[in-house]
Parts: C-alpha cells; structure tokens; sequence
C-alpha cells in the first residue's frame, strides 16, 4: 500500500501484475499494468513524496519456485511504468528520505540494505550497500530522523535498528516472525510491528491465524515514505 500525494491510495495487486489506485469517491481504477514488465510476483512498494511509486518483483515463483533475481520498477504518477533498476536478492521493504532524494531497499536473501540516489525523473543511480546485514533477513523497513533504519526479520525473530554501515542500535525480540514495521502515532514515535508464525500450516484459508500487531514505543520519530 501507498498514498499519493492527494491521499489517493495505491494497492499493488501483487499476481495480477497490477497497481490499483482508490479514487476518492472508493472506486478502485488501474493505476498501471505492470504485466509486460514480468510474470512473476510483486512484492513491496514505497510513494515517495512526488507522487513516484517504486516497485519490487521477486523474479521467481515465491516459496516454490527457483530463485532468480528481481527487479524495481518505478511507476511515474500519471501512470506510465519502466524497470529502473535490477539484480536484487528478494526485493522488499522500501523508504525514501524526506527531501526524496535517497531510496533504500531491503534485499531479503542479499542480507544487506541498498541504497539509491534518486535523480529528478525518478531513476535511480549511485547504487551502493547502505548496510551489510551479516546473518540479517530484512523484510518491511522504516526510516527514522537520526537516518536509522529499522527492519523486521522472519527467520531470527526479530525487529533491529542499524545506521549506515550496519552497526546495531536496538533489537526487539519477538516470539514469532516480523514481517513488517512502522513508525507511526501521534508523535510517530510508536514503533508497530506486524508478526506471525512463519512458515505456515498453510497457504490458504485454513491456516491458524497467528497474526499480531505489536507496539513499541521509541525515542527517535519516524520520517520520510512510508
């Protein structure tokens, strides 16, 4: 999910290969039909604050197919798609800084954070490792005001705050996987969390409902998209 600038909301249909977009009066349109530029999943997305929405795809059929590496897309606001970027192990969580000048990407099978240079049309450049991971699965990530990032890891269990380079700042330990945080409240200084048993009993509908949302309050805000 994302919102535009106008507080439209963006929602990445993630195997029709669609970016669908709710109108204020709730009807849902096609924002862009990102099909021609691959078969495989979508995973997560970032609008940064111009209205530019950037896309991962996984590159393979996620969890049984054979891994090969995806993709970014950037989605412009009048709706027109392009890949910009490529090459990621298991694009993921995705943040932008305030001033929309810097994109950075969780690599989830990469172990590592990576960073972009957004330029005034929206491509990427400058394409660096914002923070080696070691042993780290990073999945949804935010951003806070000391340019600290925090990211939810499934497999370890955990949700971990790293500056640049990958020194740890803080580590929230759970009792099941963290697949997503955010920043937010009043003050954006309540961290949520999102976490669940992983893996599954099952991928469908009968699988236990293992699902929580958890808070944490911290001392340092929230900033930048998300």
């Amino acid at each position: 999910l994302g919102f535009l600038p106008d507080g439209r909301l963006l929602i990445v249909s993630m195997r029709d290969g669609l970016l669908l977009r709710r109108e204020h009066d709730g009807r849902i349109v096609t924002h862009a039909d990102l099909s021609h530029l691959s078969r495989y999943p979508w995973s997560d997305m970032v609008v940064d604050g111009r209205g530019n929405a950037y896309l991962g795809n996984l590159g393979f059929n996620f969890p049984d197919g054979e891994f090969a590496p995806g993709i970014l897309v950037l989605v412009a606001p009048d709706g027109s798609a392009k890949q910009v970027a490529d090459g990621f192990a298991f694009p993921n969580g995705m943040v932008v800084t305030p001033d929309n000048s810097t994109l950075i990407l969780a690599e989830s099978y990469g172990h590592r954070l990576t960073a972009f240079d957004i330029e005034e049309d929206g491509s990427l450049s400058n394409r660096r490792v914002w923070a080696d991971l070691g042993s780290g699965y990073p999945d949804g990530i935010c951003l806070d005001a000391e340019h600290a990032v925090w990211y939810a890891d499934v497999p370890a269990r955990r949700c971990v705050r790293v500056r640049t380079g990958g020194e740890v700042l803080q580590t929230i330990e759970l009792d099941r996987g963290c697949f997503a945080c955010m920043l937010g409240g009043v003050d954006r200084k309540t961290l949520f969390l999102m976490a669940a048993e992983f893996p599954p009993t099952s991928w469908g509908p009968e699988a236990a409902r293992t699902g929580q949302v958890l808070t944490v309050q911290v001392t340092t805000p929230g900033v930048g998209w998300p």
